[in-house]
Order: C-alpha cells, then structure tokens, then sequence
C-alpha cells in the first residue's frame, strides 16, 4: 500500500463558497456552491426567463443522440410550448420532431425524431407564443446554435467519453419529486448517465424497487443510462453504493458503524461503493475515520469525491492505500437533476454494463461544472489502472473541450502529491493532447490536474489515478483492475 508523505505542490482547490452548517441528525448531505452552469437568464420584468439549455449556447462535439432543452425559472403552460414555439433547424430546414414539458423541474424538451446529424449546426429557437403558467409570455424570442460531434474518435481502444452524476435524491428521502422526474429531466439536461441514491435510511422497500423500475424504463442503450443505489449515511461519512440488489442502513445495529458496513460491502459481488464528500471540521468529521483502511471493503468502494470539499482530503485517501478514482457530483436535492457536470467516465460505448465497467475500473475524471473531458493513459494504460514497474512513465493526457469560450490554461501531473511536470497551453481549441514522461517508482500513484479560465481559486478537475504496482507491497484484492486496458 502506498505510504508517501501527502504532499500538495502549486495552487490547491478551495473549500466550498457557502459556510458549513451544522447538521442534525440523522445528517443530510451537506450544501454545495460550485461553478456556473451552462445557463442563461433573459431579463425581462416580470416575463419568465431561460436559465438552462442543453445544449449549451455555441457548444461543439454535441452527441447526435442529444435531447434540446430549455428550462425555465417558473412552471410554464404546457399547451403553449409545441414543436411551433419550440423550433429546431438545420440550415433553414425544419427538424422532425416531438415536444414535451416536465412541469415539476420546468423542462421543455424537444426530441428529435431521427438522431441530429454529424458535424452539423442546428438552430434553436423559443417563441414568445411560450408562456407561463399564469399566461405571461416570453419577453423575446430566445435563439442559440449548437454542433454536433464530427464522429472521429480523439480518445484510444475506441473509448468515448460519457458525462454523468451518481449523487442524486427524491422525495424518498430528503429531496424533491419522484424517480420518474428525476431520470426524464437528467436525459434533458443533457446527461448521459445518472444515478438516485436516497438516503436509506428513509428508504422503503416499495420505493427501493419503484426506483430500479424507473432506472430501468429511462435506460436507453446509446442514448441514456439510469442506475439505482442507496446512500449509506453513517457519522463518520456518507457512502453511496450502486448495483447491489438490497440496502442497508445506519440506523441498522448491524450496520451502524464501518466496522459492520464495510464486511457487508465486500460480500456485495458488484457493489460499486463510493466515498461522499470528504471532509473534516469542527461541525463535520466525514473523513471515514481518517481513511482507516479496509481489505474487506477496497474492491467494492472505487470511488470518491474531488474537491470543492478541501483538497487535502484526496490526497488522504490515496496515501492511506485506497484505490479510488475521482469523481464529482452535484448531491441534487432539489429540481436541478442533470444541469450540472461534475464527471466523466471513459467507455466504449453508452449502456449500463460498459457504465459499471468504467466505474469499477476508475476510468473517471472530475470537473468543476465545465464542458470540459480529461482522459490520462500511462504506458498505454487507462487511469484508474495498476501498472506495471517501469523506470519512466509515458502519460498522454487528453483534453476535449466544448465551449468554444473556454480557456484551458493549466495541466499538472503529480507524482505521490507532488508536481512534476505541467505545461500552460492557455487554448480553447476543442481538442488538446499533451505527452510528458516522468521516471516511474514503485508503489506510487499518478494523476493530474487541469485549470480552466485562469481560475486557480475554483475547484480544479482531476483525472483518476494509475499505481504503479511494488512486488513487494502489490495489492493482490484488484485483479480485476490489474488488467484495465491492457495496450
């Protein structure tokens, strides 16, 4: 297991913008305040306003099987909003298509009726015909354009990246509107891939099953993947767990500490368990008992939070021997399910099974609500891989970027926590590849980090790491992981 001193070099995310709060018990996920999204706000008084679309505005690389939404900041009246006062178009031309409105999370939706085209740009626009619930209209019409994805692959073995959220909650427990909501406006917004995790302690087990049902009827291979699981929230931590048939809770004798949970875990066959937000103050002590390891538990728990919760915390959980891959999430309590990205993961394609692969073999990244995809390959090998001794590591770090408007202005890989290469390419160019090679020690994990904007204050984005194994300390309950992509 690794055992080098944490370390952080050059700048370091911050903690959240919004005070903590004290929590009562049992504790609720805690506030997040990160980065804006993809939104807009029309002014007008007293008129309704847009404050989301997906696509976003200008975006490029947009996956032909999209979903174009727009959401709004107040229930709109279903009736007004047809394919008339909803347009999409390709060069003057109409698209064939479908309307529909989620009124609880105030979701327009246009569904094309044949995938978009490749390497296209597509017109929408919103017709002031579009009203309120109350019968106000849209102040002006509201006009965007997106492109879609050339199709060219930029990433090897033929992976794709897919964006997605696992932390998400209902009226099951301490959320808002039911699975239903949740799974149609994430595919709206833009997600390929979502998971409800309600706390179970509030959890039933008609609510349990109505939620795979749900998960099951959203599942659309090569277009949307919806997973159920369960947040497990103990004292000491919070820990989502996906793919399991049953759940547990804390409030369970036999599973209200880790000591219990953990051995529970590891019996779980396909458990994907990850850590929530890490963190430990006065008002919070959510750092797992201090990242105390488990044998039983390593090969079900793979992932774990990034920053914007302190960036020490990472680093923690690496150097105490976890193997855990990076991730965001947006911990959607309320009606916003699927406005925000927070991850990624690399995959071959977009259905469930290839989704639980990339998650148990850590081919993750996080970022900080930005159109932004990192992929890492060390010696040809994914993150989120254990690799082989080698005296030098040959990285290729990828960076695809759909904001036209976004600046990626930082790479930096680590090495154990500490820097040792980056570059500044300061480019919003849609594709971006840098191939640095640093000596390879045993025993050590590797991953990078990568600012946007000239922001260094705002959370950055990670990838997952690669281990490079030690014969003499080889984790031997990842055999699985040992072989991720083998070149």
């Amino acid at each position: 297991m690794p055992t080098a001193p944490v370390a952080s070099a050059g700048p370091t995310p911050t903690p959240p913008r919004q005070s903590a709060q004290p929590c009562i018990e049992p504790c609720t996920d805690p506030p997040i305040t990160r980065g804006q999204s993809s939104s807009i706000r029309i002014p007008s008084a007293g008129s309704p306003a847009v404050v989301y679309t997906n696509p976003a505005f200008a975006a490029r690389g947009v996956p032909t099987y999209t979903l174009v939404s727009a959401s709004f900041d107040v229930d709109m009246n279903a009736a007004t909003i047809t394919t008339n006062t909803f347009q999409v178009s390709r060069g003057g031309t109409p698209v064939i298509g479908s309307v529909s409105y989620i009124s609880l999370s105030h979701v327009a939706i246009f569904q094309p009726s044949v995938p978009l085209a490749l390497n296209t740009v597509y017109a929408v626009t919103l017709i002031t015909g579009i009203q309120t619930a109350t019968g106000t209209p849209l102040s002006a019409n509201v006009t965007w354009t997106f492109t879609t994805t050339s199709g060219i692959p930029v990433l090897a073995d033929g992976m794709n990246i897919y964006y997605g959220d696992l932390h998400n909650h209902t009226s099951y427990s301490d959320g808002m509107g039911l699975p239903v909501d949740a799974f149609a406006t994430a595919r709206a917004n833009g997600l390929d891939f979502f998971a409800l995790t309600d706390h179970s302690q509030l959890l039933t087990d008609p609510e349990w099953q109505d939620t795979l049902n749900r998960a099951d009827a959203a599942t659309v291979d090569n277009a949307f993947v919806g997973l159920r699981g369960f947040e497990y929230t103990n004292l000491k931590g919070h820990v989502n767990v996906l793919d399991t048939a049953t759940y547990v809770s804390h409030t369970d004798p036999n599973y209200d500490t880790f000591e219990k949970f953990y051995p529970w875990i590891g019996s779980q066959a396909t458990a994907i368990g990850i850590f929530n937000h890490p963190i430990k103050t006065p008002l919070r002590d959510w750092n797992f008992n201090d990242w105390a390891f488990n044998a039983q538990a390593t090969s079900r728990i793979s992932l774990r939070g990034t920053p914007p919760y302190p960036a020490n915390q990472y680093l923690l959980s690496l150097s105490t021997g976890w193997y855990l891959g990076a991730m965001g999430s947006a911990d959607e309590h309320e009606i916003e399910w699927g406005r925000y990205r927070f991850m990624g993961i690399i995959a071959p394609q977009l259905t469930r099974t290839a989704v639980l692969d990339a998650l148990r073999a850590r081919r993750t990244f996080s970022i900080d609500d930005w159109r932004f995809g990192l992929a890492m390959r060390a010696n040809g090998y994914w993150m989120g891989a254990i690799i082989p001794p080698a005296s030098t590591i040959s990285f290729t770090i990828v960076v695809v970027n759909q904001d036209p408007k976004a600046l990626l202005t930082t790479l930096m890989l680590y090495d154990n926590g500490v820097l040792v290469s980056m570059v500044a390419p300061f480019t919003t160019d849609a594709l971006y590849t840098w191939t640095p090679t640093i000596q390879g020690t045993p025993g050590h994990f590797y991953y990078v980090k990568a600012y946007h904007d000239n922001d260094i204050a705002s959370p950055a984005a990670y990838t997952s790491p690669v281990w490079m194994a030690d014969t003499t300390s080889f984790n031997h309950y990842l055999p699985m992981i040992q072989n991720n992509s083998v070149p």
